[in-house]
């Protein structure tokens, strides 16, 4: 009975120690509408991490993954950012940094490919932010769901260091313009600090 009992304990703890290989993530191009210029797939939730409280990387219903392409104010270029957005269990955007700098927009590649990679070695090679907003699902003229934003916003923008969300502060954005002026200092590191 004992051997049993144990052998029963050690297939739980083997199971639940068990990771699922995030390239084979489901992925569905027709729940939401795309610009030609802009591909956005609905994927799983990639595994847990050891992430303390509410983890933005895998806490969201169904996390919509796209390019965001910025381009710099004083005229720096086209870049282009990993982003993940949610409307269902809570409304915020995820957006990833490489480490080793901004990639351009025209190296970019296929956005689930890129949090594929990413997800891999749980997010090392990346900064990640999140940016809580109003979010929400909207039917454009032919009916297809889009996700918007609701302007003005309050964006509370918060960064991954250490397996830890740390807040760095709120921002407000009257418009769509001044959202992506505020997303291009932050990734950019030109924010002042928040106290």
């Amino acid at each position: 009975m004992v051997r049993f009992l144990l052998s029963i304990l050690t297939v739980a703890v083997v199971l639940a120690s068990c990771k699922q290989d995030p390239s084979a993530a489901e992925v569905s191009e027709d729940s939401y509408s795309m610009t030609p210029s802009e591909s956005k797939t609905v994927v799983s939730t990639p595994p847990a991490s050891q992430v303390k409280g509410f983890d933005f990387l895998t806490a969201c219903d169904s996390f919509v993954v796209s390019k965001l392409v910025l381009s710099g104010p004083d005229g720096e270029g086209d870049y282009a950012y990993l982003q993940g957005e949610c409307v269902t269990n809570k409304t915020f955007e995820v957006l990833l940094v490489p480490r080793s700098g901004a990639t351009p927009a025209a190296e970019f590649g296929d956005p689930a490919q890129v949090l594929a990679k990413a997800a891999k070695n749980n997010y090392a090679d990346y900064i990640c932010y999140a940016f809580e907003m109003p979010k929400q699902l909207k039917q454009d003229a032919t009916g297809a769901l889009q996700i918007a934003n609701l302007y003005p916003i309050n964006a509370v923008v918060k960064r991954l260091d250490n397996n830890t969300w740390i807040r760095l502060g709120q921002d407000r954005a009257d418009d769509l313009a001044a959202y992506n002026n505020l997303r291009w200092k932050i990734l950019h590191d030109v924010m002042p600090q928040y106290n």
